[in-house]
């Protein structure tokens, strides 16, 4: 197991839902996670308008 400084959002939510049984947190975690992943998708797709280049 790794260090508790060095575990990932990721390996936090899979140790509190399967290794010790923490539901409700770990399906907060995962919330978490998920609102992370679609602010980076809603910053990417309003930046790709400019990444394209229709000549």
């Amino acid at each position: 197991m790794a260090f508790k400084s060095t575990q990932t959002l990721v390996m936090i939510f899979y140790s509190n839902a399967f290794d010790y049984g923490h539901k409700g947190y770990a399906a907060a975690i995962s919330i978490l996670i998920f609102s992370i992943i679609m602010l980076v998708t809603v910053f990417q797709m309003i930046g790709q308008k400019k990444w394209v280049n229709y000549d």
